[in-house]
């Protein structure tokens, strides 16, 4: 019993040292300064779902104000405090015709990812991002809705699976997940239950997966027994896909966003 306890408690304290490291590492300084499209810093939402009031960023790319009647695919990167900046520069250096709407995990030091992005915190985040957060997004910018794009990296990430295969998840309201080195040894049996049900259920959806998992100090271990359970399961309508990179766990979603900048739009 004793070994057991000692077991979670390390899974925990790797889960929570490796959000802590990210933060460190991944941690860039804004505004930049000379883009192309157009960066909007500094905006927020007050959710009446959860009760917290979240920072967020959007950036516009460059087509955005030449092609008026054009709309336009959306990635939603959680965590924008650490990674907004990176994707907007990547997106920038490929010259993608994408928006990016980077969340922040809630007011600073607040540690809200730790109950919106785990389980049973996960449900009533995505009823904030289902109700509330994307018609705001989609009301004010010309979104193309059916191809929308949810990332997450570290406990991000394994919100992304959560939302993914959660029952209140319409079958269209995601066209990729992205979730980078996720923490997928931390709640497993949470999650796989709620994957068993879903596969169970009957439910459609056309999605693409992307797992990716940092093979220096990260996840990659734990991410790809994960993939190789998740493709076993044989869902109908989900692509998966696991990439592993010689990189760090602050270190993850730079090195796997350029990809998944070419796969979303291709």
């Amino acid at each position: 019993m004793k070994k057991e306890l000692l077991g979670i408690w390390l899974v925990c304290l790797l889960s929570f040292s490796s959000d802590i490291f990210a933060a460190k590492k991944m941690a860039i300084e804004y505004p930049i300064k000379e883009t192309q499209g157009q960066i909007f810093y500094n905006k927020s939402f007050t959710s009446t779902v959860t009760g917290v009031t979240y920072p967020y960023h959007v950036y516009l790319p460059s087509g955005y104000s030449k092609q008026s009647d054009k709309r336009f695919p959306i990635i939603y990167a959680t965590d924008a405090q650490w990674v907004f900046n990176k994707f907007v520069q990547d997106a920038e250096k490929s010259q993608a015709q994408i928006i990016i709407v980077g969340i922040e995990e809630g007011p600073r030091r607040s540690k809200r990812r730790r109950i919106d992005y785990t389980f049973p915190g996960v449900d009533r985040y995505l009823q904030f991002l289902s109700t509330e957060f994307f018609p705001n997004i989609e009301s004010e910018f010309r979104v193309d809705s059916q191809n929308r794009t949810l990332q997450g990296a570290s406990f991000g990430g394994l919100l992304a699976l959560a939302v993914l295969f959660s029952k209140d998840n319409s079958p269209t309201m995601f066209r990729h997940i992205l979730s980078f080195d996720p923490s997928v040894q931390y709640q497993t049996k949470h999650l796989q239950k709620r994957i068993n049900e879903f596969a169970t259920s009957g439910s459609s959806t056309q999605v693409n997966l992307l797992l990716t998992g940092a093979a220096k100090r990260g996840n990659n271990k734990a991410v790809m027994k994960f993939a190789s359970w998740l493709k076993s399961k044989e869902i109908k309508g989900i692509k998966i896909e696991a990439i592993s990179y010689d990189v760090n766990h602050g270190g993850i979603s730079h090195a796997s966003f350029s990809q998944a900048l070419q796969k979303i739009l291709k």
